[in-house]
């Protein structure tokens, strides 16, 4: 989530150089990328307590996990988009922003499954 941190803020960096509202834009969308690693981390640790999981009970938590973030995805991105609606430059920041911390994710976002 460091990883994450840093490319929002390197993002919110660039924008700020285009105007103030892109680079709140542009840290909005990288705290909707924040809080979807936050939830997938807090799935997994959840997942990984269970006191000898079947399969089924492992699928239907992961399951769950998937549709929290989605929706929360969503709803965030909806909004981010409704406050800049006027401004296309701002909700572009947003889902620049969003879609680094999204990438820093998955490249830097590692999970230690025992």
């Amino acid at each position: 989530m460091l990883a994450q941190a840093l490319i929002g803020v390197v993002l919110a960096g660039w924008f700020l150089t285009k105007s103030i509202d892109q680079a709140v834009a542009a840290l909005f969308g990288s705290g909707v990328a924040l809080i979807n690693g936050m939830l997938i981390a807090r799935r997994i640790i959840k997942t990984a307590s269970m006191l000898q999981p079947s399969p089924a009970q492992e699928v239907r938590s992961m399951y769950i996990g998937v549709i929290e973030r989605f929706v929360s995805v969503v709803v965030f991105l909806a909004l981010g988009m409704m406050i800049w609606q006027h401004d296309r430059d701002a909700q572009l920041a947003l889902i620049v922003a969003f879609v680094g911390g999204q990438v820093a994710l998955m490249i830097f976002g590692k999970t230690n499954r025992t």
